[in-house]
């Protein structure tokens, strides 16, 4: 029995196929005028699954409806220079994809924001988004309710979890005490994943990011950039 020898080329264009409907959705000269729809229809089977394009519709609609002026910011951010534009919006995609919940997607379009009015940088951005697509939803629910504080918290299954996702770290190590009994504090990186990405969109979760003067464990946040009038938060 004879076996066909696929060229590593072929693989690639092959898969090409899978993915730019979905990045031509992206794209700054294709975003007005391809539709979901429309770019479904060009998908194959093996990755037309309802829970990407339904997380896929939502970050789109979420980018592009809440704010336009944030969304041509954030497309001229990651999607203007060609060298980069494709490169960038498979892994964009690639993480919608890895996205949990819709919550997560939400997450994500804040941190879409903040990448779009140069709150954070390229870089920031995809740490912010690996480790909100490698961390549990429910931990990272749990971790806005924590992340303003000063204090060590006694460790515990979810705070374990988010010290994986560097968002958490051990305060010293007790040998008489369990891994779990250990005291654990917030990280800067998890400082500005809950600024950015978790609250960005909570006023008053900004404000008192404000009030602290953008510093928090010897991160330096960029403060200028935004502002609060009344219950509305401006981003500039």
């Amino acid at each position: 029995m004879s076996e066909e020898i696929i060229e590593l080329k072929d693989v690639v264009t092959a898969c090409d196929s899978l993915t730019d409907p979905l990045i031509g959705l992206l794209l700054p000269e294709h975003a007005a005028t391809v539709s979901l729809a429309h770019a479904a229809v060009k998908v194959p089977g093996t990755i037309r699954d309802y829970n990407l394009y339904r997380k896929f519709d939502h970050f789109l609609r979420a980018i592009r409806e809440r704010d336009l002026q944030d969304s041509v910011k954030f497309s001229n951010k990651l999607f203007d220079n060609p060298k980069t534009a494709r490169e960038n919006a498979l892994r964009l995609v690639q993480y919608i994809d890895k996205a949990e919940t819709i919550d997560v997607v939400d997450y994500m379009v804040n941190a879409s924001r903040a990448v779009g009015n140069q709150l954070i940088s390229e870089s920031q951005y995809y740490r912010n988004l690996w480790a909100l697509t490698n961390t549990y939803s429910e931990d990272l629910h749990y971790f806005r309710k924590i992340a303003i504080t000063d204090d060590v918290i006694k460790g515990n299954t979810q705070i374990i979890a988010l010290a994986q996702s560097g968002l958490m770290i051990s305060a010293g190590t007790d040998a008489n005490r369990s891994v779990e009994d250990q005291d654990y504090a917030v990280t800067s990186f998890g400082i500005m994943v809950d600024r950015y990405a978790l609250s960005l969109d909570d006023e008053e979760r900004w404000a008192y990011w404000k009030s602290r003067d953008g510093q928090q464990n010897g991160l330096n946040f960029k403060t200028n950039s935004a502002e609060v009038d009344g219950s509305t938060l401006i981003l500039h």
